[in-house]
């Protein structure tokens, strides 16, 4: 059972700028809780860690698809800020992913 709903693009826009908000939100608190302090790395950078192969490259653009595909971020812009920094981690040399 399906049912439409329509709002207007207001409605629409304030529903994304709510969305990359909370996204701050999380990233932030994901960012000081304890159990992540010692790998830098939150459930959600782990969760696209598991689907890389060692030794494969990666661009930004196939990681900022992966962010969005495999974890709860939905805003491009938070994506594409999380699949550089992942490229700055230890588990890359340049783009070639090594292992983590």
């Amino acid at each position: 059972m399906s049912e439409t709903v329509e709002i207007s693009r207001d409605e629409f826009e304030a529903l994304k700028e709510r969305v990359r908000q909370l996204e701050r939100e999380l990233e932030t608190q994901d960012a000081t809780h304890p159990s992540n302090k010692r790998t830098d790395l939150d459930h959600r950078d782990k969760a696209v860690i598991k689907t890389l192969n060692e030794g494969e490259k990666y661009h930004g653009r196939t990681l900022v698809r992966r962010y969005r595909n495999q974890t709860d971020i939905v805003d491009s812009k938070t994506a594409k800020k999380r699949a550089k920094r992942l490229h700055k981690k230890d588990c890359f040399e340049g783009r070639t992913y090594v292992g983590y």
